[in-house]
């Protein structure tokens, strides 16, 4: 561990059971799916059916393959963000790290992180790479989109001992390179991209579903699949044990 990241950790952790309302309040936030996750990823739905024709307007179909794109690349973050906590060498969050002495704020008690490592933070992979679509279809927006991601999902990871900022960082940095990476790919707009702005519009019905329940997973970086994945595997272990 190095310097930048004890002294941060450190700084942060100083203000831990100083209020226990203070604490709760921001396990709390970290856990709220519709803080953290929902309302970021509602932006998506906005822009795909917000159109007013202006002359700088880039016009309905360039916005909606921007939203179709940035919806990839989260997926895309999501997945490798998980990959890399799986396969890079294990790094011990600072609520597991005995040398820290971090004290565990109010509320937070016993997690269980099923042996993912720290690095990199596949929250900050995953909000980087939708804060940066978001940034490539509306600059303020975008902007703003980013601080809401730093002050309500990243921060509180710090401050209960989740992440370490170098966690933070690079994950923010592989998101943004993805999602750069994938809206820049003509590739992945011919192949992927308009087949299924095509397919919205002859199927809306099931499209639109599917749509709902991808940005509904997305919200919570498919917590609720996974969960049900692992219960779902415990019972039939158990079953053949």
């Amino acid at each position: 561990m190095n310097t930048v990241d004890t002294l941060i950790i450190s700084y942060f952790n100083s203000y831990a059971h100083i209020s226990q309302h203070f604490d709760f309040l921001i396990w709390e936030i970290s856990e709220n799916h519709f803080l953290k996750g929902a309302i970021p990823i509602s932006l998506l739905w906005f822009f795909w059916f917000n159109y007013t024709k202006g002359n700088n307007d880039p016009g309905l179909p360039l916005i909606r393959k921007k939203v179709m794109l940035t919806l990839l690349s989260c997926l895309a973050a999501i997945f490798i963000g998980r990959f890399l906590a799986l396969t890079l060498p294990f790094r011990p969050r600072p609520i597991q790290n005995i040398g820290l002495h971090f004290v565990i704020p109010y509320g937070l008690g016993y997690r269980s992180f099923g042996g993912m490592s720290s690095f990199p933070s596949d929250h900050a992979t995953f909000m980087f790479s939708l804060a940066t679509g978001i940034w490539l279809i509306a600059k303020k927006i975008g902007a703003a989109t980013v601080f809401y991601v730093i002050l309500v999902v990243l921060l509180p990871r710090i401050y209960l001992g989740l992440h370490y900022p170098t966690d933070i960082f690079a994950g923010a940095v592989i998101g943004i390179l993805i999602t750069l990476i994938l809206h820049k790919n003509n590739t992945i707009n011919t192949l992927v991209v308009t087949p299924l702005i095509a397919w919205s519009e002859k199927y809306p019905a099931l499209f639109y579903m599917l749509f709902f329940l991808t940005t509904f997973e997305m919200a919570s970086i498919f917590d609720d699949i996974r969960i049900l994945y692992h219960v779902t595997m415990q019972i039939i272990t158990a079953s053949v044990g």
